[in-house]
């Protein structure tokens, strides 16, 4: 499967207000989530890999530097200093970064997902190959959601982004058949926003 000219941008910018801690550096199931998520988008097809950080970003950055030191292709660190506009800043940073490097498809990682897969990115990666759709998302059934892939004639409209919403303003303008869908199970759209979420994730990871 080709991966040339496609880029993961993980998404790890946020405060963790309702968590009460800088959840994606603290500890989980023996690694932490940032380091999961990283993890899943460096062994993808993707040729280059980025983390758009913000309000950790000092606890990040020698997370993230260790890891590119040892990593078999560019990882990147693209500092969001409006992450507290929202969720909108950080997916316009990611667009403008997949913009300047060339990319022709960016596939969107939210960093607080602990089943997001390598599989699951190779998959969106190969259907938005396959498809030239200008979205591929994830879908459970009942809902779609992050990862998503969105291919080089949207990151205009995603680099104008502003706010809390992300992406979905922009896929909301696109026509029904202009995207498709990488089935998953419910538990891959899963995120730790809470102690609670965080603690029923790290079990499920650990114990199946």
């Amino acid at each position: 499967m080709e991966g040339s000219g496609v880029c993961v941008a993980v998404l790890a910018a946020g405060e963790s207000r309702r968590m009460g801690f800088p959840k994606l550096v603290a500890p989980f199931a023996k690694s932490t989530l940032l380091e999961r998520a990283v993890g899943a988008a460096l062994a993808s097809v993707a040729e280059r890999v980025c983390v758009v950080t913000g309000a950790s970003h000092e606890a990040m950055a020698p997370i993230l530097e260790r890891i590119a030191a040892s990593a078999e292709k560019p990882l990147d660190i693209v500092r969001n200093e409006r992450w507290a506009e929202g969720q909108g800043s950080s997916v316009a940073a990611a667009a403008c970064y997949g913009h300047e490097q060339g990319c022709d498809a960016l596939v969107m990682v939210v960093a607080d997902q602990p089943f997001v897969s390598t599989e699951v990115l190779n998959e969106l990666v190969a259907i938005q190959r396959e498809s030239g759709a200008p979205v591929v998302m994830c879908s459970d059934g009942a809902q779609r959601g992050n990862p998503a892939a969105f291919d080089a004639p949207l990151f205009e409209h995603l680099e104008a982004l502003q706010g809390d919403e992300g992406a979905r303003a922009v896929i909301r303008a696109l026509s029904p058949e202009m995207i498709k869908t990488v089935a998953v199970g419910p538990r891959l759209l899963c995120d730790a926003d809470t102690p609670e979420e965080f603690a029923r994730l790290e079990s499920e990871v650990l114990h199946g």
